[in-house]
């Protein structure tokens, strides 16, 4: 099965006793990060409008969101990826990337970061101190954040 994976950066954060948002940069902390995976909801699952059926009916599934830190960079990435039934074309390629962007600012990522910090709503199963939050942004809320489209091709098992 064919997939496509929006990659971009993540950050994670603390709240002082004023609720003001600090950025971690201990990479200690940040690397317990590497490997979250947020199996509560898909992107797809909130496929509504004429653009998402248009998405819908290209074949496009899936849209897990997951962390990873990147030994070589130092940093941590949000990654999105798709199952595909086949190649999709520019417009729907550019429409996914908008559906997106927009459930990283306000949708499946926001309500991801406010989750328990290792992205699961059930606090027993998370290992992490919970002072401390994954932010995932969305692709042009910043002009450093660009974002990365790779293609994969699963491997027949």
């Amino acid at each position: 099965m064919k997939k496509v994976r929006f990659k971009s950066l993540a950050k994670v954060i603390t709240l002082t006793e004023n609720y003001n948002q600090i950025e971690v940069v201990d990479l200690d902390i940040v690397k317990q990060f590497d490997g979250i995976i947020h199996y509560d909801e898909e992107f797809t699952d909130y496929f509504s409008g004429e653009n998402d059926e248009i998405l819908e009916k290209a074949g496009v599934t899936g849209g897990i969101l997951s962390l990873h830190f990147d030994e070589k960079t130092q940093r941590l990435f949000t990654y999105v990826e798709y199952d595909l039934q086949r190649d999709l074309t520019k417009d729907e390629l550019d429409l996914l990337l908008d559906y997106t962007d927009g459930h990283l600012s306000d949708g499946v990522g926001s309500s991801f970061s406010q989750c328990f910090p290792c992205g699961t709503t059930v606090e027993n199963n998370c290992p992490i101190d919970k002072k401390y939050f994954p932010i995932v942004y969305d692709f042009y809320s910043d002009d450093d954040n660009e974002y990365i489209i790779e293609f994969l091709e699963e491997e027949n098992k």
